[in-house]
């Protein structure tokens, strides 16, 4: 006796559905009894039919666990390295901040020292000439703690353009980077031509 179906796709209904048309098939031709022999031939193919969707249903098993174990590894990965670039970006603009609030500090306490030397020098004869070298200063100063103020507005900018996904653009981001970064560079070179300025300033008085 053989199963019709197909032994590797048979399934529990189909090998009830053959076990019960083999009974019938078998009455109608009047056989009354099966043999040991025959029967035991006969289980034999079921356990066939029932043994390969078993192994078939553990090796998939298997291999979604090894595909899961794979997925889980690279976001791991990923996501060490997610945190990694966003602690060096956190850093940068900690760095950053600090930059600005530094160039707008020296550039400030400046401006205070030169408002408090020029009171100090207002009658003496080589004023005229000092307090001129010593207001274009202040005026540097000034400026110095400006670009810092707008240095610090382009990085907001900058952050806004990379940091939200609706309105992500390198380009845009890039761009405003490079503007924070000029206008800082602005306010510090603004500090040191006020600092030479002032020295000279101070030279007309024969201080130094």
């Amino acid at each position: 006796m053989k199963i019709k179906n197909n032994p590797q796709e048979a399934t529990t209904v189909e090998v009830l559905a053959f076990l019960k048309d083999t009974n019938l098939d078998l009455q109608e031709k009047g056989v009354q009894y099966v043999s040991i022999e025959h029967l035991n031939e006969f289980i034999s193919e079921i356990e066939k039919a029932l043994e390969f969707p078993a192994k078939k249903i553990t090796t998939m098993e298997a291999d979604v666990e090894k595909y899961k174990a794979a997925a889980a590894r690279v976001l791991s990965i990923q996501s060490q390295e997610f945190e990694r670039n966003m602690e060096v970006f956190r850093s940068c603009i900690m760095a950053g901040q600090s930059a600005l609030k530094s160039i707008i500090l020296i550039n400030g306490g400046a401006s205070v020292a030169v408002l408090s030397f020029m009171g100090v020098v207002v009658g003496k004869a080589e004023a005229p000439q000092a307090i001129s070298f010593l207001s274009f200063s202040l005026l540097l100063f000034a400026i110095g703690v400006f670009f810092a103020s707008v240095a610090s507005g382009f990085t907001y900018l900058a952050q806004v353009s990379h940091a939200d996904k609706a309105v992500r653009n390198e380009a845009g981001f890039s761009f405003w980077n490079w503007a924070a970064v000029s206008c800082a560079i602005l306010g510090c070179l603004s500090f040191f031509a006020g600092v030479l300025v002032s020295f000279n300033g101070l030279r007309c008085l024969q201080v130094l």
